[in-house]
């Protein structure tokens, strides 16, 4: 026998079922192994009426029913428990799934279980003493799939066109022109891509198209000029010898894999005078985060002039999806993507029909010929995207239209003032603000209006009464115009070396930004690199790219490690009326003095100032530079174990011993560092003084 609790008025139950006091009016529930046919079969909503039960108690009932009901076809699970007073091994049921144990069983009494508390589960038979915490909440672009209960944990699933991989929702694959997909990405797996065979092509980079035929020729009755390859179309011929469309558009330079509505937009941006602007100042030029200099490179060595700006702008959206001030543009451009794909596929469409769309489009209007070789050649389900396509194309560098945006405006504003043009419609409308819901009771398919940020859809509109928002709780916020029945809780936390640059709101999830002198890359801030001696900063770090380093060229030189100091030019000693006694290097500068100086000291304070660097500069291994330290030059160092860590420990001494050093000392440096085994560091500096020496005996002369 097994005891589950239930809260419940002290009221007997139905006949079949055994009610116990405990206490005020707590009541345990027994039933026995062998279930009656009747009372699992019994009228479940009869029962509720004749107990008028709460809602709560009367799914616990019910959980009760269906453990009861599995209880006749399957053998409870055993767990084996001492009894404290008598010492005996007593075989106990274990608690079924939504209960935990509360007390073990006795010799007089069964196993008694309790329900989870909210937020709580246990997914199998157990005789543990409690359930398990629900998981909090979902990870970045994931969604519920499904809530916590008593019997499951709460279920997350990465949002479409995104799968699981370890702990994080990565981008299906998106196949290349040429392959087409076999089999479509879920929230589980990868889309998996196959190369076309032959008689099918694929001519976009998508992660759900798969590779499709190529056009037969013979039976539209045309010949055959070109024909189809795994990323290219069969190109036929008509009998007036005019070519069909291609319906592929293949770019040869650069292959274009954005939506159509950025092409669109961003065609007009990529189009003079912006095409004729270097693509690196026009990545400086955008607002909001910068596209890192690596991809930059990368983009300017794969694609044409042509295509560099396009793509620029495409690299530049994806890190900017984000961003505040930017958001108008990316909701715009969102917006375009779903009027496209909900048209785009509509069939059995006329060249009326076409022509009408054709004149409603801003800017140059497709020629009627064009659009009409487009029926011809091409499916009716791609005719809208084409007849875009050619829009898109015939507008690619008009300027009439543009112009005097490029003259007055900013890019930020070009990019909003374009999709004005694209939408017919100013900004305010380039969000959607209404959703369609059916209306339970009459099936009527009515249009709400969304939730305004920093609110939530409390109730649906109906025939007579608008959308119900509701103000979002603390650590929750929504962003955008919505329906979302929750407000989105804040989930994102700042790491180290990061500081709160916008606190949490009803209306923005909260945004973390690196510290300074660090960098953003694969969830973490990372201290911007420091370049070594004698290379020096060519682009300094941002918070969204490292350091870049070069090595100083030819009469320039870094003395420092540094991640913000550039190389700079060797000191010029004939404009100060100075000798050059020792040239410059990428990790020096050029050494400048006058005869006189020479003469005196022999170039003893030139020596003094210079050693210091040249010891911080040679790669010296530790061990080696330790036994000079400590051999050679007689300095009593302490924390071997400290000073093998930290290389200054080791300069140091060496700074005190060149400050307090005589001429003749400093020239036995190099003997000393080969008796130390630094043969290569003792050539450089016995070289070095040799041209010191030069200088000296040039002065003499």
């Amino acid at each position: 026998m097994q005891v589950i609790k239930i809260s419940k008025s002290e009221k007997q139950l139905e006949d079949g079922l055994q009610c116990h006091k405990v206490g005020g009016h707590i009541l345990t529930l027994s039933l026995s192994y062998k279930c009656g046919n009747d009372l699992v079969h019994a009228d479940f909503a009869r029962l509720m009426s004749v107990l008028n039960m709460p809602p709560l108690t009367a799914v616990k009932l019910q959980m009760l029913f269906a453990m009861c009901f599995a209880r006749a076809y399957q053998e409870i699970p055993k767990y084996q428990h001492k009894d404290p007073v008598t010492s005996k091994l007593l075989l106990c049921d274990q608690c079924p799934p939504g209960t935990a144990v509360e007390r073990h069983c006795s010799t007089e009494e069964p196993t008694v279980c309790a329900i989870c508390p909210e937020k709580r589960f246990a997914e199998q038979w157990h005789w543990g003493d409690s359930c398990q915490h629900c998981t909090s909440v979902c990870k970045e672009r994931q969604i519920v799939r499904r809530e916590c209960n008593g019997t499951h944990n709460r279920l997350c699933e990465c949002i479409p066109g995104f799968y699981l991989v370890v702990e994080f929702c990565v981008r299906h694959t998106t196949c290349s022109p040429g392959f087409g997909v076999i089999v479509q990405g879920t929230p589980e797996r990868n889309t998996v891509c196959e190369k076309c065979s032959q008689g099918y092509f694929s001519s976009t980079s998508s992660s759900t198209e798969p590779c499709i035929p190529h056009r037969n020729c013979t039976q539209l009755g045309l010949k055959t000029v070109r024909p189809g390859t795994a990323i290219r179309d069969t190109l036929c011929e008509s009998e007036n010898k005019e070519f069909t469309f291609d319906c592929s558009h293949q770019h040869k330079e650069c292959h274009t894999d954005i939506t159509l509505c950025e092409e669109a937009i961003f065609q007009f941006l990529a189009s003079p005078p912006l095409a004729s602007v270097p693509v690196e100042h026009l990545s400086e030029s955008l607002p909001g985060r910068k596209v890192d200099w690596k991809s930059v490179e990368r983009l300017k060595k794969t694609c044409s002039p042509q295509q560099q700006g396009l793509h620029l702008l495409r690299l530049w959206r994806e890190q900017n999806k984000d961003q505040d001030k930017l958001l108008s543009i990316i909701q715009g451009v969102n917006h375009c993507e779903r009027k496209v794909s909900r048209c785009a596929s509509i069939k059995n469409l006329t060249l009326e029909d076409l022509l009408s769309l054709m004149e409603s489009l801003p800017g140059e209007k497709v020629n009627e010929e064009d659009v009409r070789a487009l029926v011809r050649s091409c499916p009716s389900q791609r005719y809208i995207r084409q007849l875009l396509h050619l829009w898109k194309i015939q507008n690619g560098g008009q300027e009439s239209i543009m112009g005097p945006i490029y003259k007055y405006c900013s890019v930020e504003q070009q990019l909003a003032l374009v999709l004005i043009l694209l939408l017919h419609s100013d900004t305010s409308t380039a969000e959607v603000l209404t959703y369609q819901h059916e209306d339970p009771l009459t099936r009527q398919i009515l249009t709400c209006t969304r939730c305004p940020p920093g609110t939530h859809m409390s109730k649906h509109c109906t025939a007579t009464e608008d959308t119900v928002c509701s103000p979002c709780p603390e650590d929750h916020f929504t962003q955008f115009w919505n329906y979302l029945p929750k407000c989105l809780y804040c989930s994102t936390f700042c790491v180290e070396n990061q500081y709160i640059k916008k606190e949490c709101s009803t209306t923005n999830n909260r945004v973390c930004q690196c510290k300074e002198g660090y960098f953003w890359q694969a969830d973490f801030c990372i201290k911007h690199a420091e370049c070594s001696y004698g290379d020096g900063v060519q682009q300094n770090g941002t918070l969204h790219s490292d350091t870049k380093c070069e090595r100083c060229a030819r009469g320039t030189f870094s003395a420092v490690m540094s991640s913000t100091s550039p190389c700079i030019k060797h000191t010029d000693c004939k404009s100060l009326d100075l000798d050059v006694v020792l040239r410059g290097t990428a990790w020096h500068d050029n050494i400048c003095s006058a005869c006189e100086n020479l003469q005196n000291n022999g170039g003893l304070s030139i020596l003094k100032k210079f050693l210091p660097h040249f010891f911080a500069h040679e790669k010296i291994r530790q061990s080696k530079l330790y036994r000079f330290v400590r051999h050679s030059l007689g300095q009593k160092l302490q924390g071997k174990h400290s000073i093998y860590s930290n290389r200054s420990l080791l300069l140091l001494p060496i700074s005190e011993w060149i400050r307090g050093a005589s001429i003749d000392q400093v020239k036995k440096l190099p003997m000393q560092l080969r008796d130390s085994n630094i043969h290569k560091s003792a050539d450089k500096l016995s070289k070095m003084f040799k041209e010191l020496e030069a200088s000296n005996s040039n002065c003499n002369k």
